[in-house]
């Protein structure tokens, strides 16, 4: 990895460099995360890593078109059901920019979790010839108690009081064509008045990284006036997207970074939601 990426995982402790991860493979402390499919996952992945699943960070309702955070309760289990316990450090990885990986990320961080990501996609780890393996740990189940970090997190009531805020910046992840209801996903068009369009892939780096580098990703948010200053709030369809580019902002040190994780999915199928 290059000398500025492990800079970066240094300063900010979000990222873990491929080299690191090899050395902690086997480091009890250590839960690592696959958050691909199944499939992928059977092909071959990281030795030790678990297939962590949406069912595992993510209420899955087929009444309702959005993936809502796991209650408290549930997401203990879930997280308990990984080996995570609140002294684990949990490290993710995905693939093609990784937003999977990324809702993984801020899900643990929601609840209180020591979440890392690793900085590369799979492909990239295989590629640089770092170890694979297709055997599937034995993972000794944990107890993990979860501690709320409600900053980290908006709902549609609170966003709709601030759409007026001049403090309150909402930043549209989703492609061009979805923000000016060209592509359409939902009942309501076309997006939540106000917003701004940043599509997520805008933050992902080059050669197989999750995110590009620093300087690159801060003239992404400058060039935009997203400054630390303001209150930023990220949301695309079902809160992917958006994550990914949470974890850009987290990375940068924008203190106060949101994610708005139910999404246009809710907003766009609410009759009494504004949209513009």
């Amino acid at each position: 990895m290059s000398s500025e990426a492990d800079k970066l995982s240094a300063n900010t402790g979000i990222l873990v460099s491929a080299d690191w991860l090899k050395e902690n493979l086997s480091n009890p402390a250590v839960r690592i995360l696959d958050a691909r499919t199944p499939r992928e996952y059977a092909a071959g992945h990281i030795p030790n890593a678990v297939l962590v699943g949406y069912e595992h960070f993510a209420r899955v309702d087929d009444s309702t078109p959005y993936l809502e955070v796991l209650p408290k309760e549930e997401a203990e289990e879930a997280f308990g059901s990984l080996g995570i316990d609140n002294d684990t450090t949990v490290v993710v990885y995905g693939d093609r920019g990784g937003i999977t990986a990324a809702r993984v990320f801020w899900t643990l961080e929601y609840y209180g979790g020591k979440a890392r990501l690793l900085e590369v996609g799979f492909y990239r780890w295989l590629k640089e010839g770092y170890p694979v393996t297709r055997e599937a740990p034995r993972i000794p189940r944990a107890r993990f108690e979860a501690s709320v970090n409600e900053h980290l997190r908006v709902d549609a009531g609170a966003l709709l009081k601030k759409l007026e805020d001049p403090d309150l910046i909402v930043l549209d992840t989703r492609s061009p064509e979805e923000y000016a209801g060209i592509v359409v996903q939902t009942r309501r068009l076309a997006r939540i008045p106000g917003s701004i369009n940043l599509p997520w892939d805008n933050c992902v780096g080059r050669n197989g990284e999750l995110f590009d580098q620093p300087d690159a990703l801060r003239k992404v948010f400058e060039e935009r006036g997203i400054t630390k200053d303001k209150e930023i709030v990220t949301y695309c369809m079902v809160g992917e997207r958006a994550a990914h580019t949470y974890v850009a902002l987290r990375i940068l040190g924008y203190p106060h970074a949101k994610l708005y994780e139910k999404s246009f999915s809710e907003w766009g199928n609410s009759d009494d939601l504004p949209v513009e």
